[in-house]
C-alpha cells in the first residue's frame, strides 16, 4: 500500500527521521500516533493507517537506526531519553495535537514515558503486548536477538529466519512469514540481507532494562487505555497485566487468541478493541472493521 505523505524529520543530534503520515490534518476523529517494536519500523502500521484514515490523521515514524531513518553516530544515540525526544520532535513538526497512542512493545514502553514527560501532549494510550515490566528471561532473549545480525541468502531464508527471530510471535503462514520478513531484512552492498535495524540499539537498552517502568505506568491513570495482549506472550504475562488491573481498575483490556508478542492488529480481537476504544473517545467508527 501507499496513500501516505513521507516527511523528513531532524530529530536530536541530527538524526534524520522518516515519517509517514496518513489521512486528512483535519479529520474529526483523534489523531494516532502509532510507535512500533523494538526491531520494528512504521511499515507495521501501514494497513492499520488506511484502515483509520479516512476518519482521523495516523503518523507514524521509523526510529533512529530503523529503516528509512538515519542511524545514529554512536551507540549511546540510542538511548532511551533519545527515542523519547524523537517522537516528541516528530508530533511537534508535524502539529499532531494531544494523539491517542499506540505503541507496540518498546512503543508502548515510549507512550508510557510520554505521560511522564509531555502529559499534555497526549489524549488516550493502547499499550500492545507491553506492560511496565518484561519478565528477566524474555528480556535476555530479546537483547540477545537485537544485538546481532541475521544474515541471509535469500528471501525464503528470511522469512525461514521470522520464528526464529520472534519466537513468540505465533505467525505460522508462509504469506505472513513472508510479508514480515519484507519488513524485517533490507539487502545489503553484499549481497546478502541483513536486518533493518542497526545492533547497536541494543548496548545502551542493556543498561536501561533495569529500570522501574512502575511509576512510568502509574501516570497513565488519567487517561482512558487499552491493553492488547496476545494470549501466548512470554512479554506481558498474566501475573503483570494483573497488577497492572489493580493499578488501574479502568484499563480496558482485549486479548488476541493465536498470537504471542505482539499482536499485528490485523486479527478481529484487535480491530474490535481498537475500534471500540476509539469509538468512546470520539464518536462511532463508521468504516468496516475488516481490512
Amino acid at each position: 500500500m501507499s496513500g501516505y505523505r513521507p516527511w523528513r524529520i531532524t530529530g536530536r543530534d541530527s538524526v534524520r527521521l522518516a515519517v509517514r503520515d496518513y489521512g486528512d490534518p483535519l479529520a474529526e476523529g483523534a489523531p494516532m500516533l502509532c510507535l512500533s517494536g523494538l526491531t520494528r519500523t512504521a511499515a507495521d502500521f501501514d494497513a492499520f493507517a488506511h484502515h483509520h484514515a479516512a476518519h482521523r490523521r495516523v503518523v507514524a515514524f521509523d526510529y533512529r537506526g530503523h529503516g528509512n531513518s538515519e542511524r545514529a553516530g554512536r551507540a549511546s544515540g540510542y538511548a532511551p531519553e533519545n527515542l523519547l525526544d524523537d517522537v516528541l520532535q516528530v508530533t511537534a513538526a508535524l502539529n499532531l495535537d494531544r494523539p491517542v497512542v499506540l505503541g507496540t512493545s518498546l512503543g508502548g514502553s515510549l507512550a508510557m514515558a510520554l505521560a511522564v514527560a509531555a502529559p499534555t501532549r497526549i489524549r488516550a494510550t493502547i499499550l500492545n503486548d507491553i506492560g511496565p515490566e518484561i519478565p528477566n528471561a524474555t528480556m535476555g532473549r530479546i537483547l540477545d536477538i537485537v544485538g546481532r545480525d541475521h544474515p541471509q541468502d535469500t528471501w525464503a531464508q528470511a522469512a525461514e529466519a521470522i520464528p526464529r527471530i520472534y519466537p513468540n510471535l505465533g505467525v505460522t503462514d508462509a504469506d505472513t512469514l513472508m510479508a514480515i520478513a519484507k519488513t524485517t531484512f533490507v539487502a545489503g552492498g553484499d549481497g546478502r540481507l541483513h536486518v533493518n535495524w542497526d545492533p547497536r540499539i541494543v548496548q545502551p537498552l542493556r543498561r536501561a532494562a533495569s529500570r522501574d517502568m512502575w511509576p512510568l505506568f502509574g501516570a497513565l491513570r488519567p487517561f482512558q487505555v487499552l491493553a492488547l495482549r496476545g494470549r501466548q506472550s512470554d512479554v506481558l504475562t498474566p501475573p503483570i497485566l494483573a497488577r497492572m488491573q489493580a493499578d488501574k481498575p479502568d484499563l480496558a483490556v482485549a486479548e488476541v487468541a493465536g498470537r504471542g508478542h505482539a499482536p499485528l492488529l490485523d486479527e478481529p480481537e484487535s480491530k474490535a478493541a481498537i475500534d471500540d476504544f476509539l469509538t468512546r473517545l470520539d464518536g462511532p467508527v463508521h468504516h468496516s472493521s475488516r481490512l
